[in-house]
C-alpha cells in the first residue's frame, strides 16, 4: 500500500469516527424527565411508533357535491382539504 493509500484510508476512518460522534444520542423519556416517578416503557423499534392505516379517498358523489356547491377554486380546495382530514383522522 502506498503511502498516499494509507493517507486515504487514514483520512476515511477518521471521517467516519467523526460522522458517529456527530449523531446525537436518542433522547428517552428518563433522560428528558429525570424528575418523573413513572417512565413509561420505551419502544424496541421504530415500526411500534407508527399506526398504518388506510388512505380515505373522496367518492366521486362527494367530489360532485363540493364541485356544484359554487365556491371559488380556492375555497373549493380549503373545503376538499377539510374533508380529507375529517374522514381520514
Amino acid at each position: 500500500m502506498t503511502p498516499d493509500e494509507q493517507q486515504a484510508r487514514m483520512l476515511l476512518g477518521e471521517v467516519a469516527r467523526l460522522k458517529a460522534l456527530a449523531q446525537p444520542e436518542p433522547k428517552t423519556y428518563a433522560a428528558l424527565y429525570p424528575q418523573a416517578e413513572y417512565v413509561p416503557e420505551q419502544p424496541t423499534n421504530k415500526q411500534s411508533l407508527t399506526v398504518e392505516r388506510e388512505w380515505v379517498g373522496l367518492t366521486d358523489e362527494e367530489l360532485c357535491e363540493l364541485s356544484a356547491s359554487g365556491l371559488a377554486l380556492w375555497d373549493l380546495w380549503r373545503a376538499i382539504e377539510a374533508k380529507l382530514k375529517e374522514k381520514n383522522t
